[in-house]
């Protein structure tokens, strides 16, 4: 947890209630998405096919009593225009009819089920339309065959209102079910939402705590590292582990308590260092005193040796001298060395070259084998052609054959002899060509050699002077020792000012506790 960014902790809550809060959003939307499809299938679907149903009932039942009263006036005294007038009613509630029947068919294309079911009711209407014209028809000229053929189709009519009652029966039924799968859907949007609002609120309390306690836990660690810092205590370090900004926050203080206790602990050891220095340095001063005064003997004594010295100094001059004579033979016989070496050098440049002549003409008598042995073969088919005439032409052919691998075979040891003749010509010649780099230094050491001993030479003769310029500074060290005397006084007062520097520096540390070393 620690691992995450603070501000990615502080967004986990929020982030989760908004991550919620788009779930209770799509539970409602598919809760209202099927209450409005239950809605549609209601009003658009259903309600429509139980009122077209109700109207053909009621225009059924119009159109057979319009039908029966037509008959009844042709037994009347009821005038030709008055019953013509009835059987154009009676036409016009036929089409209105048969639009309602073929309105009632297209609500119902929606299923099969009901496709097919107003379809039949379609086909009834037709034939009781049909039979309601054919009984018109036969009553203008037989009134009581007209009332018959009315009676005849009075089975099919009940049979129609039968079907339409039915239709509206399972309309009804459809419409209550679509009315059930709305509830069914608002209940379990509503269940959905409380129960993720409820979900959301636990989690989202959760998260947070946890995220306040994690955060808080840190915190106080850091706080507590803190107040033990402020006593002076610098074994506290703030165990905070993780990579948000809080942890490494905890891991900067921690490093700078860390630094700040290895300064410290410098500033101890080199207090006690000092302290230790300073007894040294009066242990010193007092050695330095006795020193002095054995000091001044011994110049006395050096003034006698530096006449000695100039006797050493002119035997080293006339040695010098005789050293640069051999030096210089040495520098010429080191020439001549190096001229013989460069002769041998180009003499294996000469073999190198020669050996490689070889290896060419070598590879073009490999090469010849080669043809010639293509040529055998090509002579041993051609003699296997020509059958008894050519047999002795291919054992010859075989012959050439056999001497043409022997060359090349020899041709290969020859050029590998060569190569390996060449390879160890190659060594001897880096050999050679280090001997005459070896020859050139140490024709070049043979002439540092000279020059060295000549500057040697030279700087005899310079010494014989600066002997006496020694002889000089002795006397002035001698007075330098007087003034030494006066100097270690001072150094011992200086010391001692220093100790008690140090035992302060020592007792202003001491008041941090540096706990275990790390």
């Amino acid at each position: 947890m620690n691992n995450i960014p603070l501000g990615v902790k502080l967004l986990l809550a929020p982030a989760l209630a908004v991550l919620l809060l788009v779930l209770v959003g799509a539970a409602c939307y598919a809760g209202l998405a099927r209450q409005r499809e239950a809605i549609h299938q209601i009003v658009e679907v259903h309600y429509p096919q139980v009122l077209s149903g109700t109207q053909l009932t009621e225009q059924l039942q119009a159109v057979q009593g319009t039908a029966y009263k037509l008959l009844a006036w042709q037994n009347s005294n009821y005038s030709e225009a008055q019953r013509g007038a009835l059987a154009r009613q009676i036409q016009t509630e036929l089409q209105a009819l048969g639009a309602t029947a073929q309105g009632l068919r297209q609500a119902s294309d929606r299923t099969a089920r009901d496709a097919e079911q107003a379809a039949s009711i379609e086909s009834q209407v037709t034939a009781f339309a049909k039979n309601i014209r054919s009984a018109i028809d036969i009553a203008d000229a037989d009134a009581l065959l007209g009332t018959n053929v009315m009676i005849k189709g009075e089975a099919p009519f009940k049979q129609l209102l039968g079907h339409l009652a039915d239709l509206r029966l399972a309309q009804q039924a459809q419409a209550r079910d679509a009315a059930a799968r709305a509830q069914r859907a608002y209940n379990t949007a509503l269940t959905t939402t409380l129960a993720v609002v409820g979900l959301g609120l636990l989690a989202s309390l959760g998260l947070g705590s946890w995220v306040r306690a994690t955060i808080v836990r840190s915190i106080s660690s850091i706080h507590a590292a803190a107040l033990r810092l402020r006593t002076g205590d610098l074994s506290a370090m703030p165990a905070v582990a993780g990579q948000d900004e809080v942890a490494r926050s905890a891991q900067a203080l921690a490093e700078t308590v860390g630094t700040l206790r290895g300064t410290l602990g410098h500033v101890v050891q080199a207090s006690q260092q000092i302290d230790v220095a300073i007894q040294e340095i009066a242990r010193g001063n007092a050695d330095l005193s006795t020193r002095t005064e054995r000091q001044a003997s011994e110049l006395q004594e050096a003034s006698a040796g530096m006449a000695h010295l100039l006797t050493a100094v002119s035997e080293n001059s006339h040695s010098a001298q005789s050293a640069a004579g051999l030096a210089e033979q040495s520098f010429k016989a080191a020439e001549e060395g190096g001229s013989i070496v460069n002769q041998v050098v180009k003499v294996m440049g000469d073999i190198t070259s020669s050996a490689r002549q070889i290896h060419d003409i070598t590879s073009v008598i490999d090469g010849i084998a080669f043809q010639t042995n293509i040529l055998a073969l090509n002579a041993a088919v051609e003699a296997a052609r020509a059958g008894e005439q050519g047999r002795g032409f291919a054992v010859v052919a075989a012959e050439v054959r056999t001497l043409s691998l022997r060359s090349a075979t020899a041709a290969s040891e020859i050029k590998r002899l060569i190569t390996d003749s060449s390879e160890r010509i190659d060594a001897g010649a880096g050999l050679v060509n280090e001997a005459g780099a070896a020859m050139r230094r140490i024709v070049d050491a043979a002439a540092s050699l000279a020059a060295t001993v000549e500057r040697i030479s030279g700087a005899s003769k310079t010494q014989n002077g600066s002997i006496a310029t020694m002889t000089r500074t002795v006397a002035n060290i001698d007075a330098a020792t007087q003034q030494n005397s006066a100097l270690v006084e001072e150094a011992a007062a200086a010391a001692d000012s220093l100790r008690q520097e140090s035992e302060r520096l020592v007792r202003a540390v001491s008041m941090f506790k540096m706990g275990a070393a790390h």
